[in-house]
């Protein structure tokens, strides 16, 4: 097997990128999740550095039960290809798009 690499600064630069559009679509696109952003006072434009993660907001199993099924989509339905719904071991349905 032959390993393809990237340096490491290169790699985290290309992760921070990854990690600002993210959180921009999720911020324009989910009121939980913009709601929780706009609590903390972060923004996509302020993840600016690594360490910004630790004041993004996660989605937690009570999230996905509270909004279920639709509520955390940050595309339309038309764009959506497949829905996966699990009970867990509460027995309520949790739906994981």
């Amino acid at each position: 097997m032959r390993w393809i690499t990237c340096p490491a600064d290169r790699l985290r630069e290309v992760q921070l990128q990854r990690l600002k559009a993210v959180t921009a679509l999720a911020t324009s696109a989910v009121a939980l999740f913009r709601e929780r952003m706009d609590a903390k006072g972060v923004n996509p434009a302020t993840c600016a550095r690594w360490t910004m993660v630790r004041l993004l907001p996660f989605a937690a199993n009570t999230d996905l039960r509270d909004t279920y099924p639709y509520g955390l989509f940050a595309v339309p339905m038309s764009e959506v290809v497949r829905l996966h719904a699990s009970s867990g071991t509460t027995g309520s349905r949790s739906s994981m798009g």
